[in-house]
């Protein structure tokens, strides 16, 4: 009996000592560039705290105070490139993990395709938010145009390369005016984002 115990004993350590680490996500069920994800990893049903890992290019790793959870930062890359981390020889594969945060809205609201004139007016500074994301997330204006339609011709059209608007941009705007920002450049966490035009027309 007792040779039949160590026995078990035995090959339940040898499965346990060969079994694969996983990992397992905080928050999303992915990793987005730029920004600290919090992870644990696991082996069978244990989280394992206090390992050393190492990160491929491109990977920034963190550990948090209590050893059990860590912070993996996938870096902006121009190339094809595998992404991944080591744990005791073990390679875990990034590469289909990856992503980008969600575009970020401008904190204006337009309501069906309009503004109101002295809404923007009222504004010297536009910004990108994300107000419906659980991470801490920074845009900022890299460069925009701006451009106004009267009567289905072009009156001013400038480009910025901060949020801050002109002052004669909103001296010239009228009721009835067609805004577009388009060419947005913004400095996202994973570098340079490019994101859609915005239009609206100007209403009383």
């Amino acid at each position: 009996m007792k040779k039949l115990f160590l026995l078990l004993s035995f090959i339940v350590f040898s499965l346990y000592i060969n079994a694969q680490f996983k990992i397992m996500f905080k928050k999303h069920d992915c990793l987005y560039k730029g920004i600290e994800n919090p992870i644990y990893i696991t082996k069978e049903a244990d989280t394992i705290c206090n390992l050393n890992i190492k990160p491929s290019k491109y990977i920034e790793i963190r550990q948090s105070e209590n050893g059990c959870y860590y912070y993996i930062k996938p870096l902006n890359m121009s190339e094809n490139y595998p992404i991944f981390i080591e744990i005791n020889n073990q390679k875990i594969n990034l590469c289909d993990k990856l992503k980008l945060t969600p575009d970020p809205v401008i904190n204006i609201r337009i309501d069906n395709n309009s503004l109101k004139l002295s809404d923007i007016k009222s504004k010297t500074f536009i910004q990108f938010i994300q107000p419906y994301f659980n991470y801490d997330t920074r845009y900022s204006v890299k460069s925009l145009l701006i451009t106004i339609i009267r009567n289905n011709r072009q009156v001013y059209a400038k480009i910025i390369n901060s949020g801050r608007l002109p002052s004669d941009f909103l001296n010239e705007i009228q009721t009835g005016d067609k805004i577009d920002f388009s060419s947005i450049k913004l400095n996202a966490p994973e570098g340079e984002r490019r994101i859609k035009y915005i239009t609206f027309e100007v209403s009383n």
